[in-house]
């Protein structure tokens, strides 16, 4: 289940370059998360997977899967701070 599971987050992972390279920033994050969620609710089972791979000291925080996925979302998300849509700090 570990191999079969890294490599469908590494898709996932993956997923975010090449959205950031065809999509405005946005669309990109907005695609991205969409995948996620789509992601989650269509595996079964994987909604607890997800939750564990994304509380580190865990089982499947050692594979990597949760840094993975962190670096994918940081990305997307520099990327809109770049291209100005949004914002390092709140907004007043």
């Amino acid at each position: 289940m570990h191999a079969t599971y890294e490599q469908e987050v590494g898709k996932l992972v993956d997923a975010a370059e090449v959205l950031l390279q065809q999509q405005a920033p946005m669309d990109a994050l907005r695609i991205w998360v969409e995948r996620l969620a789509g992601y989650v609710v269509t595996k079964h089972g994987l909604a607890d997977a997800l939750r564990k791979a994304t509380s580190p000291g865990n089982d499947l925080s050692s594979t990597n899967t949760y840094d993975a996925i962190v670096e994918a979302l940081d990305r997307l998300v520099q990327a809109n701070i770049s291209a100005g849509r949004l914002a390092t700090r709140p907004r007043r």
